[in-house]
């Protein structure tokens, strides 16, 4: 590498609007973080930006905060995919993270049916289904939290299984 192409390389950063900039569909195809005017570009290096002519310049400090936003987005991104809930915080019925529920046979149709199968339960059904299938409570656990017997939370459970087969099985 000659000198003119380290000095060009250490002046001038090349990026693709293409690919800096998913969606992009313009003429210019190329952007040049310098700090060096555009003239001083083309004086400086005119053999080495001619196959990026015609660019968009931009200084250092004015690609900085996309450099950032970017940066922040894949980690953010990634973060999310690496660490998040299977079906999100969003949806109340599954709030806590259970890697037993998430198998590459569970279909987002058996997903929603269950969804709907819970639905239907009444509310002491509901929870207590919830409390003891997905935050792996026991019935004496429940009980003691709900101030109630073991029997009374045994029997709505059982009563809330029997309520969510049927509904399923109308399906």
């Amino acid at each position: 590498m000659t000198n003119q192409a380290t000095a060009f390389k250490k002046d001038c950063k090349i990026l693709n609007m293409k690919k800096e900039y998913p969606g992009y569909i313009g003429e210019i195809t190329w952007i040049v973080i310098s700090d060096l005017t555009q003239e001083q570009i083309m004086e400086r290096y005119p053999e080495e930006i001619k196959p990026y002519t015609p660019f968009i310049r931009m200084t250092r400090e004015m690609h900085e905060p996309i450099a950032d936003f970017e940066r922040n987005r894949l980690k953010f991104y990634y973060r999310a995919r690496n660490h998040g809930d299977a079906y999100g915080y969003e949806d109340s019925t599954f709030e806590c993270y259970h890697p037993e529920m998430i198998a590459d046979s569970f279909a987002l149709d058996e997903y929603y049916d269950l969804k709907c199968a819970l639905a239907h339960l009444n509310e002491t059904q509901r929870r207590r289904i919830i409390k003891r299938f997905y935050e792996d409570m026991s019935v004496i656990d429940i009980a003691n939290e709900e101030h109630t017997t073991r029997q009374a939370v045994a029997k709505s459970i059982t009563a809330a299984r029997n309520n969510a087969k049927k509904f399923l099985s109308e399906g």
